[in-house]
């Protein structure tokens, strides 16, 4: 017999939703969300609903916004810049209207919560990998096997396709399908940043990987990227359209059993290993996480390792981190989640 799951602790996400403003700092909508949700025991029990090891403040509102997107007709909609543009009302008059929207939709917002995955494709993060990569090339010549884990539609698998612009410097191809804006926060200028390691081989990992072709799987990506953010939903339908056109591969699976097999059937032996992942531990359950670490430094043991990874540390932003399987582990810089600012630790 199935055990049954175990009872969701409400005040643990109590908690979590009353940190919404930490949470979703440049997202006025979703922290007058967040607050409503964290008093709301009918709300919070259906936040509760999320997959396991996914963060629930995340799906919920992302549900939510699916919901509006696919119908623009919808009252509550007028409050998501992203589906009625400028014409978007101030954030505080839907605190009184969200129970009861969840209320009216919330079949839908089970099924979103019970079956989705937070798997936002960032673009802008382009340059945090450019910026690590640079530090690769410098240990190395390669060439590299550049492997991601939570590949999700395959962007970042495509990062050397696109143009950085930061420092008063552009990189990248001439003929990029879009081209990233990010604050350089470094005393001296940046590296060279088209001075990378050559990539022999690319792959990605994902529990369940996006066709950027399918639209549905194309709105919900666009759902995952927080209203106000309007630049952001423009620079990710641009690189879904590219990855569209040139899909990179993506193997559907658990990278703590996938790896293993991936290491012995499918990456060069003879070649140094780039393994890199952007907000991706953070969704991984709790128990699990011990076990992420491990495949990853397991991989080690037949390639030359370089652990990349842009994670949330602490309170402040996302830590852009290198673990060189010869050489030992350093921040890089700190970034903005999103990607719109790099700060060099080091001058």
């Amino acid at each position: 017999m199935t055990a049954p799951p175990p009872e969701p602790d409400l005040e643990a996400l109590r908690a979590q939703f009353a940190d919404g403003d930490r949470w979703f700092y440049d997202s006025p909508l979703y922290r007058t969300l967040c607050a409503v949700v964290a008093r709301d025991d009918a709300l919070l029990a259906l936040a509760a609903r999320a997959r396991a090891g996914q963060q629930p403040l995340n799906l919920l509102m992302a549900a939510t916004h699916m919901i509006v997107a696919c119908d623009p007709s919808l009252p509550f909609a007028r409050f998501f810049p992203t589906v009625v543009g400028e014409r978007a009302e101030p954030p505080d008059g839907a605190a009184a209207e969200y129970p009861g929207f969840c209320a009216t939709h919330r079949d839908a917002l089970v099924e979103l919560l019970e079956t989705r995955l937070v798997q936002t494709n960032e673009p802008a993060r382009a340059t945090a990998i450019r910026f690590a990569l640079h530090e690769v090339g410098r240990r190395t010549a390669g060439p590299v096997t550049f492997l991601e884990i939570g590949a999700s539609a395959g962007i970042q698998l495509r990062f050397d396709c696109w143009a950085v612009r930061t420092g008063g410097r552009r990189f990248g191809p001439a003929d990029a399908p879009l081209t990233i804006d990010t604050e350089w926060r470094g005393a001296a200028p940046p590296p060279d940043l088209d001075a990378l390691p050559p990539i022999r081989e690319r792959l990605g990992v994902d529990l369940h990987p996006v066709d950027a072709t399918d639209p549905g799987e194309r709105a919900w990506l666009r759902a995952l990227v927080w209203p106000e953010h309007v630049d952001r939903h423009a620079l990710l339908a641009r690189a879904l359209d590219a990855v569209a056109a040139d899909p990179p591969e993506i193997i559907a699976g658990d990278a703590v059993e996938l790896l293993p097999t991936l290491d012995a059937e499918r990456l060069p032996t003879g070649d140094d290993l780039v393994v890199f992942h952007s907000m991706v531990r953070i969704h991984v359950p709790a128990d699990r996480r011990e076990a992420f670490d491990a495949a990853i430094a397991a991989l080690g043991a037949r390639h030359r390792l370089f652990h990349v990874s842009l994670e949330l540390r602490d309170r402040g932003p996302a830590s852009l981190m290198l673990q060189d399987s010869e050489r030992g582990d350093v921040e890089l810089a700190r970034v903005h989640g999103h990607g719109r600012w790099l700060a060099p630790s080091r001058p």
